[in-house]
Formats: structure tokens, sequence, C-alpha cells
């Protein structure tokens, strides 16, 4: 049986990146994956408590990225040999698309509001065939049902 594959988009808040960047540089050696083990190691938030939860039962495949994190990120562009220009503002958003697209995720988990909106998401569903159910995360009961017009569950 296919796993089920689901895909978080978080965002961090940048004080705490910035202070995990300082406390753990030089990153330059490290690759994507280890830079991310190493921030979710740290504990902060949810971490990726979803990640290691949701495959301990072997159904599902679980990819997680933080949004905001600008030196993993760039990371995942050189690994990809993605070609963006970081001096665009959505920089960060157009890789994001193509991290949802490359994964294939049947379920997208939009956990950040702050960076994905829902024309992105309208976007990503549009290019990603794929998904096929968008869950969206409320933790501070913003409430507004245009932010969250493109989710087909609320948390």
């Amino acid at each position: 049986m296919a796993k089920i594959k689901l895909f978080k988009a978080s965002s961090f808040y940048t004080n705490y990146l910035n202070y995990f960047f300082q406390k753990n540089s030089p990153v330059k050696e490290k690759t994507y994956s280890d830079l991310l083990k190493d921030l979710f190691y740290d504990s902060f938030a949810w971490s990726d408590s979803i990640k290691s939860n949701l495959e301990r039962n072997g159904q599902f495949e679980v990819e997680e990225v933080i949004v905001n994190c600008d030196w993993i990120q760039r990371k995942w562009v050189i690994e990809n040999g993605l070609s963006v220009n970081f001096a665009d503002e959505d920089w960060y958003l157009k890789v994001l698309k193509e991290q949802i697209c490359k994964f294939k995720p049947q379920i997208l988990f939009a956990h950040d509001y702050g960076f994905i909106n829902p024309k992105f998401i309208h976007e990503v569903k549009k290019t990603c065939s794929s998904i096929k159910l968008v869950i969206g995360y409320d933790g501070i009961g913003l409430c507004n049902k245009d932010m969250f017009s493109e989710c087909d569950i609320m948390l």
C-alpha cells in the first residue's frame, strides 16, 4: 500500500531563527537535510513532531519545511539546482512551491498564514495535481474566513 504524503509548511519566529543560526554557525558545510535535522532537534515550536509521529505507523511520508528559514531554504535551492533571484520579495514562496511540487503530496498542511495566503494555496493546487486536501491552522484565533478560503479542513 502506498504511503499518504503530507507536506507541512510552517514558519518560525525570526528572532529564534537568528539565535539558532548564531549558535550553530558555520552551516556552509552541512546539507539541507542536516540543517533541517539540527533545527528540529532544537525542539522549537512543533518542531518535527507531526513528521515523527505520523511516520511512526508506516502509513505516512511527511515533508516539513520552515518557509522563512533563509539559510536552509537557500541550501535547498543550491542542492536542487534552481535559479532563484533572492532579491525578489517573494522568492521564498517560489521555492516553497517548487518543494511542494517536487514532493507531490496528497495533503498540504498550511501551518502559517503570515507567509502562505489563499492566492498561493490556490496556485499550488492548480500546479500540483497530487494535492487532494488542504489543512489550515489558526492557532491565534484569527477567525478570518477569507484567509482560510482555500482550506478544506481547519484546525
